[in-house]
Parts: C-alpha cells; sequence; structure tokens
C-alpha cells in the first residue's frame, strides 16, 4: 500500500443516475473494476479532485446510495 491512506465516499450527485451506472459497471466486473480509473474518467471537475492520485493510495471507497422506491435505475434484483 501506498504511503497516503485516503477514503472515497461517492454520493449522488446532479446527476443521480451515475452512482447507479457505477454500481452496474462494478457488479458486471465482478468488482474487479479501478473505480478511480473509471471516476476520472466521468468528469473533468473528479478529474483535477484525483490528479496525482491512483486507486493505491485509498484504503477504502464507499458508495452512498439515496435509494427511493420509485427509481428505476436499479433492477429489482439490485434492490
Amino acid at each position: 500500500m501506498a504511503d497516503k491512506d485516503y477514503k472515497a465516499f461517492i454520493v449522488e450527485g446532479e446527476a443521480r443516475e451515475n452512482i447507479y451506472m457505477l454500481w452496474k459497471k462494478l457488479k458486471a466486473d465482478d468488482f474487479d473494476t479501478d473505480i478511480i480509473e473509471v471516476l476520472r474518467e466521468s468528469n473533468k471537475k473528479i478529474r483535477e479532485q484525483l490528479e496525482g492520485l491512483s486507486r493505491d493510495d485509498f484504503s477504502e471507497v464507499f458508495l452512498f446510495f439515496d435509494y427511493d422506491v420509485h427509481q428505476t435505475n436499479l433492477g429489482k434484483a439490485d434492490i
């Protein structure tokens, strides 16, 4: 592990469906996806925030969902 020990907290943002798309991508890849790179590629602001960091700099990554029953972004099997 690197000298740094960051924790990433990923929450719903302006584009609420993006966290669900991220979850589906991680699940499809059996959670072997480099989530830091996926985030870096998703948005210029995030890319700037992650500049100089790699996934080895993060000891934990948390996804926080504010799931509403009326949301259709996840299938029933994912709920």
